[in-house]
């Protein structure tokens, strides 16, 4: 992209001399992207001169990371940045209740409190919003019913 954009490659020493094709003073953007499609593709890559500008607006606008492929990039876990103190006591919360009868989001949201209290004192975890509790409560519940073993659980 720096060549494209500059004509010289990166690194390039100091009076390096810019090929023609790549030169900004003497072609236009469009004949630069036109003829870098043309390089790559001789060298076996098969690239357009829209995907060459698609990926020069992208450099310009993010630099490096605005072009780089964000597919393996680490996702979000599920529960976002909830504490995992208060992802482990709705486990804890859960397990509790799995043998007993069915309990309401409510009495799940006072165990996990209890738990918390138990485990780390009164008022040190600080729990979500009440909507916040009951969204990871229930994709905590799902994972469960889903049989997702609770080690891969984040």
């Amino acid at each position: 992209m720096v060549e494209l954009l500059t004509g010289l490659p990166p690194g390039a020493p100091t009076g390096a001399r810019v090929k023609s094709e790549d030169d900004p003073a003497c072609r236009s953007p469009a004949e630069r992207e036109r003829a870098k499609a043309a390089e790559l593709t001789a060298l076996g890559e098969e690239v357009t001169a829209r995907t060459v500008k698609r990926r020069r607006q992208q450099y310009e606008t993010g630099g490096i990371a605005g072009v780089a492929d964000h597919r393996l990039a680490p996702r979000a876990s599920l529960l976002g940045r909830a504490d995992p103190r208060v992802v482990a006591a709705i486990r804890q919360a859960i397990d509790e209740s799995v043998p007993a009868s069915t309990r309401t989001i409510e009495y799940a949201r006072w165990r996990t409190e209890r738990i918390l209290e138990a485990a780390h004192g009164l008022g040190v975890v600080e729990m979500s919003s009440r909507a916040t509790d009951c969204q990871s409560w229930l994709t905590v519940q799902s994972w469960y019913q889903d049989a997702t073993p609770p080690d891969q659980i984040n």
